[in-house]
Formats: C-alpha cells, structure tokens, sequence
C-alpha cells in the first residue's frame, strides 16, 4: 500500500489540485449567482414609479395638504 502512494504521489496530487479548482469554482460561481439573485430581489420595482410612491391621504388631510 506504501509503494502504491509513493509511485501515485504526484497523480493523486494532481487530482486532488483538480478536485479542489472545481469545487472552488462551483462555489464561486454558487454565491455570485446567489448574491446577484438576492440584489435583483430588492432592487426590482413592480408596477412603475408609483409604486415607490406612496401618498397618505388622510395624514395630509389631517396635516391641511390637501382640500
């Protein structure tokens, strides 16, 4: 079993380094899809401006804003 990973050393090495580089990518490319996802959450608008907007009647009314 000694002689087996003495003469796969650098083979083992190498797929480890591959193994590694890939699950590294995946997560990278895993959170960047996740943090882009969750900032088009916040940011996307439904409906148009005036859904930004939103006007209290009754509180200008008491406030004499509006007639």
């Amino acid at each position: 079993m000694k002689n087996f990973f003495r003469n796969q050393y650098d083979k083992i090495l190498v797929l480890m380094a591959v193994v590694f580089l890939v699950g590294l990518t995946i997560f990278y490319v895993w959170g960047a899809r996740f943090l882009v996802v969750g900032f088009n959450r916040t940011t996307e608008i439904k409906g148009g401006p005036e859904d930004l907007v939103h006007f209290d009647v009754g509180g200008a009314a008491k406030l004499n804003l509006v007639h």
